[in-house]
């Protein structure tokens, strides 16, 4: 299991690169207009965010709050075969962030008691409990994102009409 939750997508589709291109725009609300402060129960399009011709970047919207929600970042590209849609889903930085401090602050007291009881203190279990703030972390980061890329995965699938080529977790 990765430290950080994030997926690589890539989709095959029979659209046009145009086509592709036009379908994520109608799905997507920019971040600049009106329609993005609106709350998402409210709204039709799932996703909000920035369209930068083969490029986009968008994240779901939702109706509460997750702090793991996938940023996804999309490039689309134009092959003999079809259009491919090659799409990375990670979580924001700040939580990633948040995240690798949170975690390095159990690992450092786990790794300061190790040293005690190498140099001839007496051993303990509670020496683990480190690993139980390590793996709460771990667990609610994962599930928090897997759900929300799970549910992006299928959508994007279905605003492409794309078949998925390959996927890294």
């Amino acid at each position: 299991m990765k430290l950080l939750p994030a997926q690589e997508i890539i989709y095959k589709t029979n659209l046009t690169e145009e086509e592709a291109i036009e379908r994520i725009t109608l799905a997507v609300i920019p971040t600049r207009s009106l329609e993005y402060r609106l709350p998402a129960n409210m709204v039709k399009r799932k996703y909000s965010g920035d369209i930068y011709g083969p490029v986009f970047k968008i994240q779901r919207k939702i109706g509460y709050r997750n702090s793991f929600l996938p940023q996804i970042t999309g490039t689309i590209k134009e092959e003999p075969t079809g259009t491919v849609v090659n799409v990375s889903m990670q979580m924001h930085s700040f939580v990633n962030t948040f995240l690798l401090i949170y975690i390095s602050i159990p690992s450092a007291v786990f790794i300061t008691w190790l040293v005690a009881i190498l140099a001839g203190g007496e051993f303990s279990l509670g020496v683990f409990i480190p690993f139980l703030f390590i793996g709460f972390a771990m667990l609610i980061s994962h599930v928090g994102f897997n759900y929300e890329a799970t549910t992006a995965r299928i959508d994007l699938k279905k605003i492409f009409e794309a078949e998925i080529v390959s996927q890294t977790n």
